[in-house]
């Protein structure tokens, strides 16, 4: 396999972006993992879309990678394509506050909407590099709020928080999910990852939302209401946690962790259940998951999820962390049983060892 590969503007490190006429020539597929034989030793990089401004300038016969890749420097020209069961993903928004007023500024007005520090409209967006894991994801997020705090006017401060100012933000996570899962058993993907989002409902969302000091965003129905998710470039895309989350490193992870975890779980169980994606009756009936986790029904997770009794959403919760940790096993470790820790400027959380100066995520 041979690609010409140019440096891009700020492009993710483990991501190679290919043009549709590339993808077609070389039977590629968003989500593809392509591993290049580097002189610096093997490097891995994901399939993603172009952006219009470098096939404006290079045109379509080109891919792009991140001006500082292995790869451009290499004279080696192995290229392979590389399966990974599970990667992990996410793209956080944030709000930006002005330090006087505590006032909203529209971060389309200051950060550009490309990029991995960028926007989307109003709200803020972190888009990190992919990872094989949680604690690798979390410190890719850490760089990008230390690169956050160098893009923003000093008299702005970002706000992590789910809402503010009748808007509403959320902490998405993609998964990079089995391309036979995807492929092979197209007819009965949706049904299978619909049972899986209720899932991350219950053990991930569920937790979150009592923890959550403001509910606005959790009964507005505008936003991230459950069972939200999106496929795209064969990922999935979990989009009900709320974006206060990012505001402590502990939070983050717990985040990642447990929504990784719980994926992982399912996929593995249910790929032996379906012998390798083949028969998926048994997978796509949500009875089976209930029954076997001890859940209540969809349904009612979903009136608990959006009820106005936060006593009752806090004691489903418990139960929810109970089975979780025991589902987790080692990784429940990073699990938290509550969110009662300090509120503190993020970067005093998220960098303190790097800091020389107070910067990041603050309490408005």
């Amino acid at each position: 396999m041979y690609l010409n590969v140019v440096p891009s503007h700020d492009c993710a490190m483990t991501a190679i972006r290919v043009p549709a006429p590339v993808m077609k020539a070389l039977d590629l597929d968003y989500g593809d993992w392509l591993v290049f034989n580097t002189e610096c030793g093997l490097f891995s990089v994901m399939v993603t879309k172009t952006l219009y401004a470098d096939v404006l300038e290079h045109g379509p016969k080109k891919t792009f990678v991140n001006s500082e890749s292995p790869i451009l420097s290499s004279t080696k020209t192995d290229v392979y394509i590389e399966p990974h069961e599970l990667t992990v993903g996410a793209d956080p928004e944030f709000f930006i506050l002005n330090r006087a007023n505590n006032r909203l500024v529209m971060a389309n007005t200051i950060l550009p909407f490309e990029g991995q520090v960028g926007s989307d409209a109003d709200l803020g967006e972190l888009r990190p590099d992919y990872a094989l894991g949680p604690e690798q994801l979390t410190e890719n997020i850490r760089k990008l709020i230390i690169k956050l705090n160098t893009s923003l006017p000093y008299w702005t401060f970002p706000y992590a928080a789910s809402y503010y100012n009748y808007r509403c933000s959320g902490f998405h996570v993609h998964l990079g999910m089995p391309r036979e899962l995807m492929t092979f058993a197209a007819d009965d993907t949706d049904k299978f990852l619909k049972n899986l989002i209720s899932l991350l409902d219950y053990f991930v969302y569920l937790p979150t939302a009592a923890w959550d000091k403001d509910n606005r965003r959790r009964l507005s129905w505008d936003y991230g209401s459950p069972g939200d998710y999106r496929l795209n470039m064969r990922t999935l895309e979990y989009r009900t946690p709320g974006g206060f989350l990012l505001r402590t490193p502990a939070y983050t992870k717990h985040l990642l962790v447990s929504t990784f975890g719980v994926v992982e779980k399912i996929l593995h169980e249910s790929e032996k259940i379906s012998g390798g994606w083949r028969d998926m009756n048994e997978i796509t009936n949500h009875s089976y998951f209930n029954n076997k986790y001890g859940i209540p029904p969809k349904k009612e997770v979903n009136r608990i999820l959006c009820t106005k009794n936060k006593q009752e959403l806090i004691k489903e919760s418990e139960a929810s962390l109970k089975t979780l940790k025991h589902l987790l096993g080692d990784d429940s470790e990073y699990i938290l049983s509550s969110m009662n820790t300090p509120e503190k400027p993020l970067l005093e959380e998220w960098a303190k060892h790097e800091a020389q100066h107070q910067i990041g995520f603050h309490q408005a």
